[in-house]
């Protein structure tokens, strides 16, 4: 369980499209078990590449007060309009 947690911590976002980063994320934490939902918004959000960052903190999303569901769906699209 403590080598899953180092690795998901090292885990980042790079090349991989949000969905695929999202997936490998998910591993982790069914791997781990019992990780809270603001756990996973501050996982994802550190991982995500700067400019889906800022994107996201221009459309009001934040890790201190949305939901897990709400970052990946706003990472997503925002994904789609850079493509």
């Amino acid at each position: 369980r403590m080598k899953q947690r180092v690795k998901l911590n090292k885990c980042y976002q790079n090349a991989k499209s949000v969905q695929e980063y999202v997936y490998k994320l998910s591993k982790f934490w069914n791997m781990i078990g019992d990780v809270e939902d603001w756990q996973k918004v501050l996982c994802l959000w550190t991982g995500l590449n700067t400019s889906i960052q800022s994107e996201l903190w221009k459309k009001e999303v934040n890790p201190g007060s949305s939901l897990f569901r709400e970052v990946r769906n706003a990472t997503e699209i925002i994904e789609i309009a850079h493509s």
